[in-house]
This record gives C-alpha cells, structure tokens and sequence, in this order.
C-alpha cells in the first residue's frame, strides 16, 4: 500500500512547465519554449498518444534545445495498438504512453524537437508535458528495500533476544 501511495505521489510531483498538443509527422515540430528555473534537477518528458489506429505504431524522436542552439537527443518513443484472436479469443493491447528524464546544465529557454522516425500512420496526435523537479519512483523502491531489511535484521535480533529471556526466566 505504501509502495501504491509512493507511487502516486512521484506523479504528482513536479512543476508543469509545458503542456501543449501537436500532430506528429515526418517533419520536426516543436514543443515550447519553456523557461528552465532549476538547471542540475529531473525534468520530465511526458508523451501520451490521443489515437492510433488499430494495428499500427508509430515511433517518435524527442530532442531538446538548449538557448545556444546545442540539441540534445532524449529518445525515441514507441507508440502502438494492436488487436487480433488466438487461441484464447479475441485480445487487444496498446501502449500509447512514454515518458524520458532529462538534467538540464544551466537555466534559460529549452524547446523539445519531435518527429516521427518510422512509422505505419502519416501522422499522431500527442500531448506532450515537461515538469521540473520531479522525484523519481527508484528513490522509494530503494528506501523501502532498505527498510524491509532493517526490519528483517530487528526481528532476527530480536527473536535471539527473546529465547535469552525465557532461558533466564526458567533456571
């Protein structure tokens, strides 16, 4: 439950900078400018899919630009949905969401470059959100296997600590 709580909360976090909609094709269309107020923190790409046709992909290149024209490549995002029938019957399954982290060196204006790399639509239409700031998920895993093993460690003492007792107790 507390892993749940963590992880909503790494969602939430952050300072939207951006949020802006744009139809992805072939040639590079840009996001922004947003205004970069804390450089050396995570900042957060988001990218989320409105609609793809069935049976299709679309794979999007996002770069971002820093004020002295130095461009960065992020990644490349891999949108699809897909439906068929096996064995088991019909299934669909879709992944329409990404998102990649970048550390931003100095404060000033950044703009994201996206273009469709390969694809089986001419065009999709994508949100794209940057935040700053944002605390990452791996921080929380971390902390809770560290506290599941300091936990482990209290309860092997303390159980050795225990039949010491009872042995004082019966002589």
């Amino acid at each position: 439950m507390l892993f749940k709580l963590c992880g909503v909360f790494t969602t939430l976090t952050g300072r939207k900078l951006v949020t802006q909609e744009i139809q992805v094709s072939a040639a590079e269309r840009t996001v922004g400018p947003f205004e970069v107020t804390a450089p050396g923190r995570v900042h957060k790409v988001s990218l989320r899919a409105r609609v793809l046709p069935v049976n299709n992909w679309a794979v999007v290149d996002v770069s971002v630009l820093d004020e002295e024209d130095q461009e960065y490549y992020l990644a490349g995002s891999e949108f699809w949905d897909e439906e068929g029938r096996d064995s088991d019957g019909y299934w669909h399954e879709s992944d329409l969401a990404a998102s990649h982290l970048f550390i931003p060196d100095t404060a000033g204006q950044y703009t994201l470059y996206l273009a469709m790399d390969e694809a089986t639509v001419q065009t999709v239409d994508v949100e794209v959100t940057v935040k700053s700031g944002v605390w990452l998920g791996r921080y929380f895993v971390i902390l809770g296997v560290l506290c599941a093993a300091l936990c482990f460690l209290f309860m092997v003492m303390g159980s050795g600590r225990k039949a010491d007792l009872s042995e004082i107790k019966g002589a």
